[in-house]
């Protein structure tokens, strides 16, 4: 066994990014169907805790941390709104840093419908005015 939960929580998974050498393992314990605590670790099982909020929709890439929090989110004397994308590069992220760079901010009639990486680019798929508008925001190598 790797991994375990309580019983009263709902389930568990894992990401693995590969993007990376040696391959990081997220698991998530989700504790009802909007929150979950995020672990980072290797094959071996969870090693560490990450301090994020629990309703935060987050996507490792290669060295870099993407988040987005369902509600406002405040740290090291900053406070990021809902929805708001941020990004941070990972082992600067696991070595205490959380100086974020805002990537996307959501307004009147425009928000963020989803975002993933692809070969090394962020892609945020916006809503405009109902449109969509898929941006390439961020080639990062």
């Amino acid at each position: 066994m790797i991994f375990e939960t309580k019983v009263a929580h709902v389930s568990v998974g894992c990401s693995i990014n590969d993007t990376f050498v040696p391959p990081r393992i997220w698991f998530l314990e989700a504790t009802d169907v909007s929150n979950c605590v995020l672990w980072v670790g290797d094959e071996t099982g969870a090693k560490t805790r990450r301090d994020l909020p629990s309703s935060i929709w987050m996507e490792s890439y290669r060295n870099w941390l993407t988040l987005k929090p369902r509600e406002p989110w405040s740290v090291a004397g900053r406070t990021y709104a809902a929805d708001i994308v941020i990004v941070i590069s990972l082992p600067v992220f696991l070595a205490g840093s959380r100086q974020f760079e805002v990537l996307f901010e959501p307004g009147p009639r425009r928000a963020l419908q989803s975002f993933f990486w692809s070969a090394g680019k962020l892609v945020l798929c916006i809503l405009h005015e109902l449109q969509a508008d898929l941006r390439d925001l961020h080639a990062i190598r």
